[in-house]
């Protein structure tokens, strides 16, 4: 049970024996929640067939097993290019793991810059940061392609020295 983020679960089982046993527990140990939504890689226990989920802000594609950034969540209608906005959209790109961040940084200097520049909120950038800003939210989209696998399938382990 140490695996709960408010109300979510997500966790490893190493077989399908040892799933189930954890969905019954879960029920058993949190009797008066309603737990619903199991999500699973099993072939055996009721699969749901969809092939992709959100997970934490993530997306999780069950057949391939891999987790990837949802970019759709950051195309919106035009709006005033404001630090507020900027901010508003970086946030949007959920990353726990940190791999995405070498993706974030153009935007979060952008931020950093109006800061030091001591913008309000609602002031608009620059032309030049909002040519920036809209240069990266053009090819942000290659997030999609950044796939990171849930599990790592390593049967061995080299040490150098």
């Amino acid at each position: 049970m140490k695996s709960f983020y408010v109300d979510n679960c997500v966790t490893i089982a190493s077989n399908e024996d040892n799933l189930y046993r954890f969905i019954e527990d879960s029920k058993h140990l949190l009797a008066c929640y309603d737990l619903r939504g199991w999500e699973h890689t099993s072939l055996k226990i009721g699969r749901d067939p969809s092939d992709t989920l959100p997970v934490f802000g993530l997306l999780w594609n069950k057949d391939e097993d891999i987790i990837f950034c949802d970019t759709t969540v950051l195309k919106c209608s035009s709006f005033d290019l404001t630090r507020r906005n900027v901010l508003n959209i970086i946030h949007k790109i959920f990353d726990p793991l940190g791999v995405l961040s070498p993706a974030t940084l153009i935007p979060k200097l952008l931020i950093q810059r109006s800061w030091n520049l001591k913008m309000g909120w609602d002031t608009v950038l620059s032309v030049d940061n909002q040519r920036e800003f809209t240069s990266w939210l053009r090819d942000v989209d290659c997030l999609l392609n950044a796939k990171i696998a849930r599990s790592l399938n390593i049967d061995k382990i080299h040490g150098l020295s």
